[in-house]
């Protein structure tokens, strides 16, 4: 009883300094003041530095803009009734949270007075009553709460849980038959040893004679000098060494982005994919970093399409902001920029191109490599692909997806730091100035398609949406011929869009009921009927409530597949785990690449390594494996 007086009393407090603020504003004629602070407080709230601001007492704040309109009654029943559902939840569930919520700092475009917010909310760092209550007061807004949903299962599969920290191996929790009988085989292609240590991006096809081709991104160890100079650039590693005596270096973690960053490929010797040729390096004659292999087959004819940095390296502010303790800010608009180490690193993307094999691929002969996409063309933005190429039914057009993405970047060989790290040299080179590198244009996604099997090329479609960028798309062909084109996100959930004239326009970019750690997922039709199969790492941030929270290391462990045999791409259920793993020092068990095998089977391409210098140095399980699923129980 207690308890419920309690809540009453709030509720009436509530219900007071609602109308008492919603009469304010509307007799203010003052606008609001800007939030300039996006941070947390000293723990009990966030720093809102706006005047006009409410509390009910119990934890809950809400700023307001100014509101032209008038709030009528049933808009102030409307918002009291969903604030109310809230707080009764809560009571029933005696969790009533002291963490305010705050719906400007998350991009809520109305007051709690009921005009339409057009649906831009900051999902990716909101609460669960916050996103609760977006929802309740903006109903329009519904179909966003698909990025809440939890995918169903096929089966009851039970999860393997392994603890990779601490211990120095994995137990294994529990097992399951059913998800066993479904994964045939999960073998290494290439691990890391001391010549390589990153490799990343595999793309899978299979050949006319049925054995598979598989590519990826690579990068040697960087190596330390004895005299503790860092021959390829630090702990961001790089494929160089050239100073000091080769005999007395440790390996280094390796990253992504090097000079000396190429693509290496290797053929099955079984039609299984459990045993591959020695990797061999593509012979790529490139002035700087190559990207995301897209492997096609016409014919007997093998295509390698990827993307080549163009001139601009990656960058960061000189001087870092200082911020108080806690707290998030901005870097100042004309702070000078430097390159991201001492030995910069390559932005990802900038000229799309392909290669074409002559003869038997085992033999490593290659024609020249054709731009298909230049990064001078549209605004001079990088041009990046991830996933595969499709052959329309009807018109056999090839279709590839493609997005435009600008990172902060500098030209090649400007900026550099200056001895003590204090500042830069060279042109000016403002954060806000635009340049080669930095040019403002928009960033999107889109296909390239080719009406005469890759001799020349066309851009279409612009796919963008408000809430969060769509990248790393893919694509496949639904039995109606319409494409369907779906996309890693930051807000929890993949997005999706659909094109019926094979691109040139697209449908508005809609949420789908499957989670997305900002994690690359890969798509594909199953032959002979049309079923859809996704590759996935089936969670959400686990700390996407805090604010100003970035990456979660075990976000990207559990890589599953699911099917969908709606037609549309609406329903999905999963139907095989192919490795699920937590723990202190998780794995990345990601970026998969799915390729059919026969009707029976599809090839699953991925990699796994760990972020962390101690195991990321030392375990011998990471690299590039391939799993093969058994669709016989499933389709």
């Amino acid at each position: 009883m207690k308890k419920k007086r309690e809540f009453v009393v709030v509720l009436l407090f509530l219900v007071f300094v609602y109308f008492f603020l919603a009469s304010f504003f509307n007799s203010s004629s003052a606008s609001s003041s800007s939030f300039k602070s996006r941070s947390r407080g000293n723990g009990d709230g966030f720093n809102i530095q706006e005047k006009k601001t409410g509390t009910n007492g119990d934890g809950l704040f809400f700023s307001s803009k100014n509101n032209n309109n008038k709030d009528n009654n049933k808009d102030n029943e409307e918002n009291l009734r969903a604030l109310e559902e809230i707080f009764l939840e809560e009571e029933s569930q005696s969790s009533v949270s002291a963490d305010p919520l705050d719906l400007q700092f998350l991009g809520l475009q109305s007051s709690l007075g009921g005009a339409s917010s057009s649906c831009k909310f900051q999902f990716e760092i909101a609460s669960w009553r916050e996103t609760r209550l977006f929802f309740a007061l903006h109903p329009e807004c519904r179909h966003l709460d698909k990025c809440e949903s939890e995918l169903p299962s096929q089966t009851t599969l039970s999860k393997q849980v392994f603890d990779s920290g601490g211990g120095g191996g994995s137990s294994v929790d529990s097992r399951d038959e059913k998800n066993e009988m479904i994964i045939k085989h999960s073998t290494y292609v290439k691990r890391f040893d001391e010549d390589l240590r990153y490799a990343h991006m595999a793309t899978i096809a299979k050949m006319k004679d049925e054995r598979m081709i598989l590519l990826y991104q690579a990068a040697p160890a960087a190596k330390k000098d004895v005299d503790g100079s860092d021959g390829g650039g630090g702990d961001d590693g790089n494929g160089g060494g050239d100073g000091g005596d080769a005999t007395y270096y440790e390996y280094k973690l390796a990253t992504e982005g090097l000079q000396d960053q190429h693509i290496e490929y290797t053929q099955s010797k079984d039609l299984e994919g459990k045993r591959w040729t020695p990797p061999v390096k593509l012979p790529i004659y490139n002035d700087a970093a190559v990207w995301s292999p897209v492997v096609h087959i016409d014919n007997n004819q093998v295509y390698v399409f990827y993307s080549e940095s163009t001139g601009c390296k990656k960058a960061i502010p000189c001087k870092p902001p200082q911020c108080p303790k806690g707290e998030v800010c901005e870097v100042d608009s004309h702070a000078e920029m430097c390159h991201h180490t001492p030995k910069s690193l390559w932005v990802p993307g900038g000229d799309i191109k392909y290669i074409k094999s002559i003869g038997d691929p085992a033999e490593n002969k290659w024609t020249k490599a054709v731009t298909i996409l230049s990064q001078d063309e549209g605004g001079g933005i990088p041009k990046v692909i991830a996933n595969s190429l499709i052959v329309m039914k009807k018109t056999g057009h090839w279709v590839l997806p493609y997005w435009r993405e600008q990172q902060n970047a500098i030209e090649d060989g400007t900026c550099t730091r200056k001895p003590e790290f204090k500042g830069s040299s060279g042109p000016d080179c403002r954060w806000n100035k635009r340049s080669r590198c930095m040019t403002g244009a928009q960033p999107f996604s889109g296909v390239l398609v080719s009406e005469n099997r890759g001799k020349t090329w066309q851009p279409r479609g612009q796919i963008t949406q408000s809430n969060t960028s769509l990248i790393e798309g893919s694509i496949a062909e639904l039995n109606d011929g319409r494409i369907i084109q779906v996309f890693r996100t930051r807000v929890g959930c993949l997005y999706k869009s659909y094109s019926k004239d094979e691109g040139k326009s697209w449908t508005e970019p809609e949420p789908m009921p499957v989670p997305n750690p900002n994690s690359k997922v890969f798509l594909m039709r199953l032959e002979p009927n049309g079923e859809l199969l996704l590759a996935f790492n089936n969670m959400k941030n686990q700390y996407r409530s805090r604010r100003g929270a970035t990456k979660c290391r075990a976000c990207r462990t559990h890589l599953h597949v699911a099917i969908s045999r709606d037609g549309d791409g609406n329903e999905w259920e999963t139907i095989a785990r192919l490795e699920d793993e937590i723990g202190y020092e998780a794995p990345r068990i990601h970026y998969p690449y799915m390729a059919q095998k026969d009707a029976s089977s599809v090839l699953v391409a991925y990699t796994r390594f760990y972020l962390g210098k101690r195991k990321g140095l030392t375990s011998l399980d990471q690299g590039v494996k391939v799993a093969e699923i058994d669709l016989k129980s499933i389709v």
